[in-house]
């Protein structure tokens, strides 16, 4: 609750968008906040507008989704590239794989009888705030290895990356620079394109000394695939 929440007090319905330090405090008057509670749709599309047709970005980003379905494994990478005006040194990647339509077990304020869905449900992610983005010049890349849970659906699953930075001084200094996102399976393709995801396969790992292990370790692992290509993945 350190980014949204209002003078240390959480509510709904309320809206942050990219966490940014745009609007009036309602707690703190002449101050700034980063959340924002809308009167209305059309509020609501006014920001909408501004945040993702208005605003420019300094960086940018994709993603690839290898899905391997025999061993309910995903593997993504994510690439990036920024302007000569985007902080580079505070930037962190966070990576969230989500599933939308999972019904409600016990929700508060759903009529009786009625079914309640969440949507965008985290289900795995690489850490909290992100990791620090290690850069070549203004581009970088980033990969990293999900477990699939044989209880989620498939076909509602999102891989969703984002730019951000993380002050632990002050709460409306937390900006989203960019984000981008894909389907698990309709839209998931083999890794920098060479062959089908569902023919790649692991054949070999090793940590980060190089020795051989025979499944994950924490840490830094190296993982050879069937297609030859090498990856390196971190492994929480």
């Amino acid at each position: 609750m350190y980014l949204y929440n209002d003078g240390g007090s959480t509510f709904a319905p309320a809206m942050m968008f990219n966490r940014e330090p745009d609007f009036k405090s309602t707690y703190a008057t002449g101050q700034k906040d980063n959340v924002v509670i809308p009167g209305n749709a059309t509020e609501i599309s006014k920001y909408a507008s501004k945040y993702l047709d208005k605003t420019m970005a300094d960086a940018k980003l994709d993603v690839s989704v290898a899905y391997n379905e025999s061993e309910s494994k995903a593997v993504i990478v994510v690439t990036g590239e920024s302007n000569d005006a985007y902080d580079k040194e505070s930037a962190l990647l966070t990576l969230y794989l989500t599933e939308d339509n999972v019904e409600a077990k016990d929700q508060s304020g759903v009529s009786f009888g009625t079914t309640y869905y969440h949507q965008h449900v985290i289900r795995d992610f690489n850490s909290a705030w992100g990791n620090p983005v290690t850069w070549e010049g203004n581009k970088f890349s980033a990969t990293y290895e999900f477990d699939v849970d044989s209880e989620w659906k498939k076909d509602d699953l999102k891989v969703v990356a984002f730019l951000n930075k993380h002050s632990t001084k002050s709460r409306i200094d937390n900006r989203i620079e960019n984000v981008a996102g894909k389907n698990l399976v309709q839209n998931s393709t083999s890794i920098e394109s060479v062959g089908s995801a569902y023919n790649v396969v692991e054949v070999a790992r090793y940590n980060a000394a190089g020795q051989r292990i025979s499944g994950k370790q924490n840490g830094l692992n190296i993982v050879k695939l069937s297609n030859g290509k090498t990856l390196k993945i971190m492994v929480k």
